[in-house]
């Protein structure tokens, strides 16, 4: 949780905040004390150097100090590979952070040698069992089946491109346009998940903002 939050915050520009939580995440493995009445277990996670190297990368692009890249390069060589393989999802995102050192989601890739093999490493084996789950599908979902699976297709769909855009497979965006087909309607229930007005788009998404009324009635506020 700490991990994360510190990544989110310099995502948003909030250095100096992002700073402190990062700081505050190192000296206790990411680690919250889970009797808080305010937490909840509903997304547990076993993994920490993820969150931690999610947090150091993007503090690193935030500020360019070197010193967050080495450390966002330590909790990768640090972490389990089984982060690797569990599918990208809430609490998961080191497969996102390889693919942005290894230069796959647009921004320049890591100039430490070192850290950009490992990254591009990891952007293989999470490649490998990407395409390993598509082509056990008929419809080639990368992502894993389970509850919200749709949020591992398409992050699975996204890693996929940035792996062949970092020149780490061939076939990335051939497994990325049916993680979007998929999203979109070209699955065992030939439905879509994106919410809209035609016939086999969702209508009535489990979403708070709906609670509003209508998605076509939305307070421009929300």
């Amino acid at each position: 949780i700490l991990g994360e939050a510190a990544a989110a915050l310099a995502l948003a520009g909030q250095v100096e905040a992002a700073k402190q939580w990062y700081a505050q995440a190192v000296q206790t493995d990411a680690e919250v004390e889970w009797s808080d009445p305010n937490l909840s277990d509903f997304y547990p996670e076993s993994f920490h150097h993820d969150d931690l190297a999610f947090a150091a990368t993007a503090l690193w692009r935030a500020t360019g100090d070197a010193q967050y890249l080495a450390q966002a390069g330590d909790q990768l060589r640090a972490g389990d590979e089984n982060e690797l393989y569990g599918g990208i999802t809430v609490g998961a995102p080191r497969a996102l952070v390889a693919a942005d050192l290894c230069g796959g989601l647009g921004a320049p890739a890591a100039p430490d040698p070192d850290i950009r093999a490992l990254a591009c490493a990891d952007v293989g084996r999470t490649m490998d069992a990407i395409r390993e789950r598509a082509a056990e599908r008929a419809f080639g979902s990368p992502g894993i089946y389970t509850f919200g699976f749709i949020q591992d297709n398409c992050a699975a769909g996204v890693l996929a491109a940035a792996g062949q855009r970092a020149g780490v497979t061939g076939d990335g965006l051939r497994i990325a346009a049916a993680a979007r087909d998929y999203l979109r309607g070209r699955n065992q229930w030939g439905r879509s998940f994106v919410v809209g007005t035609k016939s086999y788009e969702a209508h009535n998404p489990h979403h708070s903002a709906y609670l509003e009324g209508r998605p076509a009635r939305l307070r421009t506020s929300l």
